[in-house]
């Protein structure tokens, strides 16, 4: 069970919007690692439907002319149903272009600022031997 959202759409590094699809630059949260990645959220503007995850680490492969960029497009027709757009040539293609034109912002991506991690405990160490005592704040 999840301790945390693996996806935070209220704190995010970029966000693109276009004729109704929004494509956010944000952190993933790896529950597996313990750690967030840089990733592209594609979902609708108005937040319904099923979002897309591009993590940072699969970004290569919607860039790869040497396939004719097919993997872009089949993901970008499988972003456009999960999202309840028509199946039309134009929305997958917008969709497609919305996120190939995103790919260097994910790139590019600093790692998660300090100022979006919020303090989840106060820890208080005492050394037995001397009584001294040490306060540190765990963040998530």
């Amino acid at each position: 069970m999840r301790d945390r959202p693996a996806i935070n759409l209220a704190q995010y590094h970029k966000k693109r919007e276009s004729k109704g699809v929004a494509v956010y630059s944000t952190w993933y949260y790896d529950e597996a690692e313990k750690e967030y990645e840089p990733c592209l959220v594609v979902i609708r503007s108005d937040l319904k439907g099923k979002p897309g995850l591009i993590p940072l680490g699969s970004a290569y492969a919607y860039d790869d002319p040497k396939r004719g960029h097919k993997h872009l497009l089949t993901m970008s027709k499988l972003f456009n149903a999960g999202m309840m757009r028509a199946d039309t040539m134009a929305d997958v293609h917008h969709v497609a272009d919305l996120i190939h034109g995103s790919l260097l912002d994910l790139i590019v991506m600093p790692p998660r600022p300090e100022e979006l991690k919020k303090a989840v405990a106060d820890a208080v160490m005492v050394d037995k031997n001397t009584g001294r005592e040490q306060h540190a704040v765990i963040m998530e």
